[in-house]
């Protein structure tokens, strides 16, 4: 019993499975062991590597975990170990750029933290928070921030949404003289829920675009566009 793996659209090739998958269609014909690697090689074409991590050079090494892209555009990411055989491995923090420029940004000496064991997650305020599995004190792990200059942002709990649709904000700073728009136009039913959280309703005349918070002079932008139906 076999299941069906798509490499390329014209082709299918079949897996030993628990059940029996569909049959192949003439459309779609089970691969020869030839053409299976042709299949592999098209996609091998494809995978470039960015960065081979050596200990011994800047000290990062064992990336266990993905990475997180900050609302700077660039890729942050956390090495489990650093430093060479022998010599304290408490890991680092790294960053990717869009086009694929490596750079070490810190290591981890024990005192802030050691061994982050979990992807970097971003607030609105634009730090990068993350977690570490030991620290220096009972060893129980820690939790820690990094700023690498983001702006900070909005973010909304929906994507999308009609006229009408009640939509929370996260971000900071804002208070019940918030204004808040969608695409440009201001929302009318407008509640601050404590200085990070706030509702509003999408208005009449709204259109597809960024979401907005103007709080005095500070304006904070939602990173994705908010679909008006």
């Amino acid at each position: 019993m076999f299941a069906a793996i798509s490499l390329a659209p014209e082709y299918v090739i079949m897996f030993p499975m628990a059940r029996r998958a569909a049959p192949a269609t003439p459309e779609r014909p089970i691969l020869s062991v030839d053409q299976k690697r042709r299949c592999i090689e098209r996609l091998e074409q494809r995978i470039h590597e960015l960065e081979n991590f050596d200990p011994t050079v800047d000290g990062q090494g064992d990336p266990w975990v993905g990475l997180v892209q900050a609302s700077d555009a660039n890729f942050y990411g956390v090495s489990f170990r650093s430093g060479i055989s022998g010599e304290n491995q408490y890991g680092g923090l790294f960053k990717l750029t869009k086009k694929g420029v490596y750079s070490s940004l810190y290591l981890f000496d024990g005192k802030v933290g050691a061994n982050p064991a979990s992807a970097l997650v971003q607030h609105t305020s634009g730090l990068l928070f993350g977690n570490a599995q030991n620290n220096a004190g009972f060893n129980v792990g820690s939790i820690y921030t990094l700023d690498v200059g983001a702006a900070p942002f909005c973010s909304a709990n929906l994507t999308s949404g009609k006229v009408g649709t009640v939509v929370g904000i996260l971000g900071q700073g804002f208070t019940g003289s918030s204004v808040v728009k969608f695409g440009g136009v201001r929302a009318k039913s407008v509640t601050a829920d404590g200085a990070g959280y706030l509702t509003a309703a999408v208005p009449a005349g709204a259109i597809t675009g960024p979401i907005t918070v103007t709080t005095g002079s500070t304006t904070l932008t939602s990173l994705r566009s908010f679909k008006v139906k």
